[in-house]
């Protein structure tokens, strides 16, 4: 017993003395921690082309354009018109989402003569989504929406403004 007691005494303060430089060493060196205009507007315009995909296929539906084949009920609340608080939740998440890369853009580039056509795409495409958003949900948090922690609950704009 007291062999084990030694035993574990000593694994004890080796592996305390030795925590220190191990956790140091880690570092992800393939992690990044900024991204350039350049990176995000490339998959900002295909979030957008995607997003608008994921809107042309669900109004279809509800404007009638595609219809209910007989009783195919595949397409769940869509068909049957049945919305809840969660129906277009990825949707509308995924919009803001974009709209978060396109804002990213805005500001960083402000300042920036060279990067004036990345702004200038940046603003057409934020007003882009933004038109979805309108269409689809009606009045939504435009003014401040992008805030980000700043203010965390925004006040909604009205659609027709």
């Amino acid at each position: 017993m007291k062999n084990l007691l030694k035993i574990f005494t000593l694994a004890s303060l080796i592996t305390i003395t030795s925590c220190d430089s191990f956790l140091g060493d880690n570092v992800n060196p393939n992690d990044a921690t900024s991204a350039t205009p350049e990176l995000v507007l490339p998959n900002a315009l295909t979030r957008t082309a995607s997003l608008l995909r994921s809107y042309n296929t669900s109004a279809m539906w509800i404007n009638g354009y595609t219809v209910n084949a007989g009783g195919f009920g595949g397409w769940g609340s869509v068909v049957t018109y049945n919305y809840t608080t969660d129906s277009y939740n990825g949707t509308w998440s995924a919009t803001y989402d974009d709209l978060i890369n396109y804002e990213y853009i805005i500001n960083t580039t402000a300042e920036d003569p060279s990067k004036a056509y990345f702004n200038a795409v940046a603003r057409v495409m934020k007003a882009w989504d933004f038109h979805m958003l309108v269409d689809v949900f009606g009045d939504v948090p435009y003014t401040e929406g992008l805030k980000g922690a700043e203010n965390v609950t925004p006040a909604y704009d009205d659609q027709v403004a």
